[in-house]
């Protein structure tokens, strides 16, 4: 599934449609802020403006209500507040496990 947004995000790389990070999950999950987790479906894509990075505990907070934390090998240095993301999660045993993390234009 990886290698399907690779390809998106070198199309979208080569038409200049922003910069693009790609994670891709080995682990990690999200906590909740305001966001009610329970009302989510098994596996879902939101897009969010970055409101908190917390390098400590490899977590990226969105404008949604949500603590994501991001996985093992991802470049969490390329995360700014104020940034527009689009994330691809999946959700079990409480937790959301970003699968794919892109910065949108």
């Amino acid at each position: 599934m990886l290698n399907k947004f690779a390809a998106v995000a070198v199309i979208a790389a080569s038409l200049g449609l922003g910069t693009v990070a790609i994670a891709q999950d080995t682990g990690g999950g999200v906590s909740t802020s305001t966001g009610d987790i329970s009302t989510l479906p098994a596996a879902g894509q939101s897009t969010g403006v970055v409101t908190q990075v917390d390098q400590t505990d490899r977590t990226v907070t969105l404008d949604d209500g949500f603590i994501y934390d991001l996985p093992k090998g991802f470049n969490i240095g390329v995360l700014k507040n104020g940034q527009k993301v689009n994330v691809v999660w999946e959700h079990t045993g409480g937790r959301l496990h970003v699968t794919t993390l892109e910065l949108a234009s």
